[in-house]
């Protein structure tokens, strides 16, 4: 039931939700991100940008901030869940005051390793690539995976796949990856499960056969595995994480791809190919986008 005092907002629930993943997740985030901030004091400020009067902002922010407290914790183990140190931390001697990657003794405060500033810049380089140019972050990602060659195919029919991409070696050589690249700031399970449904069809259509034919699947002497990999340009719900591990979907959200992309590619190089790499307009089976995409 929605709560007048919340406005817009609607109820408690929803408020913290938007304040965690519209405001928290993208503030500490940032290479502008605060050293610190008072947890209580950020949600109350954060529920005023809302439309909530001033004295009630501060009487909701103290009344939720149990629930507030325990949502920024499942931020933060979110981090971790995903393989990455958390870019902010309770202070372990006031559990109100949140501590950021930002601050000159984040791991002493919070016991967290700190991430390098390169991870947020390459973050910010992704999150400013949009609809199509969103391919460019996705290509760079397969091309830090070790892929060569990598191909376009999103366009008219493309069963659901936007790029292509074959793990020449190593460990997981022969591993083809087929890529859905969606530009959004979160991925319902319900949109996962539409797009899957493409991809699953695709083994009987002739553009699969076009798809292994471009990669070199045929010259392959070691056998191939084949990967459904979504990539999304912000994160994924609940639902779709669960739809993943269920469906055999591999996700990764935007925090992911900027770690590897940081540990691969510097800022300049990365500047340099969002200045001179124009993705196609629509599928391209005869252009490898790997030697032009080189850290």
């Amino acid at each position: 039931m929605s709560d007048v005092r919340y406005g817009a907002l609607g109820d408690a629930k929803k408020a913290v939700r938007a304040y965690i993943h519209e405001h928290l997740a993208i503030s500490v985030a940032s290479v502008d991100a605060e050293p610190a901030f008072q947890l209580e004091v950020d949600f109350a400020r954060f529920l005023r940008t809302r439309g909530v009067e001033e004295n009630l902002a501060s009487e909701l922010s103290a009344e939720q901030y149990a629930l507030v407290e325990r949502k920024v914790s499942d931020h933060v183990n979110r981090w971790f869940a995903h393989g990455l140190a958390p870019p902010l931390g309770f202070q372990v001697d006031n559990e109100k005051t949140i501590i950021t990657w930002r601050h000159d003794r984040y791991e002493e405060l919070t016991g967290h390793v700190p991430i390098p500033e390169t991870h947020f810049k390459a973050a910010g380089w992704i999150a400013d690539h949009l609809n199509r140019a969103f391919l460019l972050p996705c290509a760079c990602y397969l091309r830090a995976l070790g892929c060569d060659p990598i191909f376009i195919t999103d366009g008219a029919r493309d069963e659901g796949i936007d790029l292509i991409g074959l793990i020449r070696g190593g460990p997981l050589r022969s591993m083809v990856l087929y890529v859905q690249a969606k530009s959004q700031s979160r991925m319902s399970g319900d949109e996962l499960l539409r797009e899957f449904s493409k991809f699953a069809s695709l083994p009987q259509t002739d553009k699969h056969l076009r798809y292994l034919d471009a990669l070199g699947v045929s010259r392959l002497k070691d056998g191939a595995s084949f990967v459904y990999l979504c990539l999304v340009n912000g994160d994924f719900d609940f639902a779709a994480e669960t739809h993943g591990r269920n469906l055999g979907a591999l996700l990764r959200s935007r925090r992911q791809i900027a770690d590897q992309l940081s540990q691969h590619y510097s800022q300049d190089r990365l500047d340099q190919l969002g200045q001179t790499i124009v993705m196609p307009t629509g599928a391209d089976l005869g252009r490898n986008l790997a030697p032009v995409l080189s850290p």
